[in-house]
């Protein structure tokens, strides 16, 4: 925070004066760094944290959210940090908005989603019925993930 300082001056209509020395304080810009480096997504079970940090306005800041959070997602703020941390439970899309105010009253509240997908599996549901000297191909069959992937083949010739 820095301070300037200034004069007022009052002339009434028969000139007398009355001057005042006044400081005022200014607050650097109230900001949330680091909200580009939340992850936008996450796998139930797994850990998942992000955190963003809080410049200029004036301290202390009240931190809170609105919105859902993934259950298993914590928000705990300790003095000008703000962290998200913990293992989804449970697949979906969230959507929250973290609502934080300065002590002058400032306020930012940047959203955020999160969509969190059960965790990527191969099932055992491929032929495992090769022949010798035949060619083989089979496909493999998956759950969970999220994103755009490539169905997995197998292909080749098996052993002798």
């Amino acid at each position: 925070m820095q301070a300037s300082g200034f004069k007022i001056q009052i002339i009434d209509a028969n000139g007398a004066k009355f001057t005042k020395s006044c400081k005022i304080k200014v607050a650097a810009i109230f900001d949330v760094k680091g909200t580009e480096k939340v992850k936008n997504y996450g796998t139930v079970g797994k850990s998942y944290s992000a955190s963003l940090k809080l410049s200029g306005g004036i301290s202390p800041y009240t931190v809170t959210y609105s919105g859902v959070l993934p259950e298993g997602i914590k928000l705990k703020k300790s003095g000008s940090s703000i962290k998200l941390s913990g293992r989804p439970k449970a697949e979906g899309t969230y959507g929250f908005a973290i609502n934080i105010k300065d002590k002058a009253g400032a306020e930012l509240s940047p959203e955020f989603y999160i969509t969190v997908s059960d965790p990527l599996k191969i099932e055992d549901s491929f032929d495992n019925k090769g022949r010798v000297n035949e060619y083989y191909e089979s496909y493999v069959s998956f759950t969970g993930g999220s994103g755009n992937y490539s169905t997995p083949k197998i292909t080749g010739t098996p052993p002798k």
